[in-house]
């Protein structure tokens, strides 16, 4: 004879034997259990059991349905689930990770990053902000420029702008700060909402005072240098060996006719200003100096592109780099016009003398 510890494979007799106990008459429930068939393989069931009194007996009558489709689905989804839940927590650890990283570059950085809502208030600041406002840290926020340093600062000034802008707009901004003026670079973008609305505009601007001044101070040395050029009508050049590049002074241009802003030079160009024999000298003394770092100075007729001369002289020398190899060639080309017209005259100037001489005494 079959009975129920035949087919339920889950639980022993005691505990089938506690079931029958805890349900009482007029109960019904419904338990999942695994039952075996006659070729001996299990299979997952859900048994609905009710339970009647008849007489001073209680009856079961039960239900089994075989699950095994919906339990393997079930497995199917306990799976993905638990595979989402290790790819949430291996997005969270990421972007903890990421979070982590930017706030340690964001307080590291010497540079101002900054957040402003549509009313130029700002709503997120970095240490480095705080410090160019001048105030403690977080105290920036719900702030406008106008409100920052006496509002001597131009950092506002084209806010409008960035937030009708499709690209990042970069400029330069000013604050002053215990009476010196401090410039910045600033770049500044729209910030938009997750429906693409615009809701303010974010920036980072960096100190570029030092970098200001020192452009300055070299645009005023070159200008030096150009005004001195051309007082003593001297044109400078250098040859890079490695790649022919040829960069040559503004003075340079002009002498051979040229517009600095026009086609740019090349030691091709060399050959049409000079006759055959010149151009032969100069080119022969640049190569020993390239292969010698020999200097060399060599005096050419020079032709103008109007069909004119003039006396000149061509200096160069060679350049090396920090472990003594030649890397490039400079020099200078000085029109002698001046010098050769002095000379002349003082020529005639001595030919025409009643009597005496002019002489020079050298060391």
């Amino acid at each position: 004879q079959m009975s129920v510890q035949d087919l339920a494979l889950d639980m022993d007799t005691p505990a089938l034997l506690a079931l029958w106990e805890d349900i009482s008459p007029g109960v019904n429930t419904v338990a999942t259990n695994c039952h075996r068939r006659k070729d001996g393989r299990s299979f997952p069931v859900e048994v609905h059991i009710s339970c009647q009194q008849i007489g001073d007996r209680k009856c079961f009558y039960t239900m089994a349905r075989d699950i095994t489709e919906r339990v393997r689905k079930d497995e199917e989804i306990r799976k993905l689930n638990a595979e989402l839940e290790q790819r949430v927590q291996e997005r969270t650890q990421l972007w903890q990770d990421s979070t982590r990283l930017l706030n340690s570059v964001m307080r590291g950085t010497s540079d101002v990053v900054f957040v402003k809502d549509l009313q130029g208030r700002y709503v997120f600041s970095n240490p480095a902000a705080d410090k160019v406002a001048g105030v403690g840290p977080g105290e920036i926020l719900g702030k406008t420029d106008a409100e920052l340093q006496g509002g001597k600062n131009s950092f506002a000034a084209d806010d409008l702008k960035v937030l009708h802008s499709a690209a990042p707009v970069v400029s330069d901004t000013y604050v002053m700060v215990n009476g010196q003026k401090v410039i910045f670079q600033s770049i500044k973008s729209p910030y938009h909402d997750e429906q693409g609305e615009v809701i303010g505009l974010l920036g980072i601007s960096r100190d570029i005072t030092q970098m200001r001044a020192s452009e300055q101070q070299l645009q005023m040395s070159y200008d030096s240098l150009s005004r001195a050029e051309r007082l003593s009508r001297i044109g400078s050049w250098t040859l890079v060996l490695a790649t022919g590049q040829f960069q040559a002074s503004d003075m340079l241009y002009e002498m051979n006719g040229c517009d600095p802003a026009g086609p740019q030079l090349t030691p091709a160009d060399l050959q049409r200003m000079l006759p055959p024999d010149d151009y032969a000298k100069v080119s022969a003394a640049i190569g020993l100096c390239a292969q010698t770092g020999q200097a060399y100075s060599v005096d050419v007729i020079h032709f103008t592109p109007d069909g004119g001369q003039f006396p000149a002289c061509i200096l160069g020398q060679a350049d090396r780099d920090k472990d003594g190899n030649i890397v490039s060639i400079s020099g200078t080309v000085q029109d002698l016009s001046e010098r050769e017209d002095a000379k002349l005259r003082l020529e005639t100037l001595a030919d025409n003398l009643p009597s005496g001489a002019i002489f020079r005494l050298e060391n």
